[in-house]
């Protein structure tokens, strides 16, 4: 059976299991915000049925458009410039 703390031990033991994070979530917040550190994003998942090359790259598009469609799923952003295409005609 687990003994019980009193006040003080339990005190201690969140401040010892907590540093940790504080820490480590402030350092990463002070590298995004004032030396400019991009935010780590995960990829998108594979879609069963693609290859693993052509899920994985980016849609090629002009630079500027590049970045604002970059993770978009290669179908989707097919279609986006194809709706843009018939706006513009």
């Amino acid at each position: 059976m687990a003994r019980q703390l009193n006040p003080d031990g339990r005190r201690i033991r969140t401040i010892i299991i907590s540093a940790p994070f504080l820490v480590a979530s402030s350092l990463l917040l002070y590298k995004r915000l004032y030396l400019g550190e991009e935010q780590k994003r995960l990829p998108p998942p594979l879609r069963s049925g693609v290859p693993v090359a052509e899920a994985v790259q980016a849609p090629t598009l002009g630079n500027q458009r590049r970045d604002e469609l970059e993770g978009v799923p290669a179908d989707v952003a097919r279609r986006i410039r194809d709706a843009e295409d018939q706006a513009r005609r």
